[in-house]
């Protein structure tokens, strides 16, 4: 598949307006966007992916209102495939710094220029995240989503959105902070209420 097709898709997901004729037509878009998130490996459909902010795309259909729920069942998969695909792809930060000269080390008079070199580091993947470029779910703010979807009377769409933020406790990650993040998100309570 090319591109430019993806690009189609993508931006007809974004369009469709949800009435009856429609629902099926956007289930299916959102359908094989979601087929794209298990072939990760292919350079090319990462690139797409990213270039898309796919995660952002699927993260906004979680809440669409007039969503049904096999389109909130298929972007919280979506979520939960990109989201695996975090911890291969935050990397720590370039961390090498410009050589500079003894004269402009001894009279530099910026005290912005240390702190603009600083990069945040996601607290889960350690590294550099963002939506975008890794996927990551604390990064999209698709995690006060899924907890959202936690509360949704379909079946499907509770596990699908459970099975993405499980993707947070891989052993993989730093298992402790993952915990703490979802502490603060208050999921356990979330968690709770779907088993009584």
């Amino acid at each position: 598949m090319s591109q430019s097709n993806f690009l189609v898709m993508a931006s007809l997901v974004e369009q469709v307006t949800t009435t009856s004729y429609t629902r099926c037509y956007l289930e299916g878009l959102v359908g094989i966007i979601m087929r794209f998130t298990t072939t990760l490996y292919d350079q090319e459909i990462l690139f797409m992916a990213r270039e898309q902010n796919i995660a952002s795309v699927f993260t906004e259909l979680l809440v669409r209102t007039a969503g049904s729920n096999e389109v909130q069942r298929l972007a919280a998969v979506g979520l939960e495939n990109l989201s695996s695909q975090s911890v291969h792809l935050s990397r720590p930060p370039d961390m090498r710094t410009r050589s500079r000269s003894f004269f402009s080390k001894s009279f530099s008079f910026s005290s912005q220029e240390g702190r603009s070199q600083e990069v945040k580091l996601c607290p889960i993947h350690r590294g550099a995240c963002s939506s975008c470029t890794t996927f990551c779910l604390l990064e999209s703010r698709a995690v006060e989503r899924l907890l959202g979807c936690l509360k949704h009377e379909g079946l499907v769409v509770v596990e699908a959105a459970s099975s993405a933020i499980c993707t947070l406790l891989n052993e993989r990650l730093d298992v402790e902070k993952s915990v703490r993040v979802l502490s603060e998100a208050d999921t356990l309570r979330h968690v709770l209420r779907v088993l009584r």
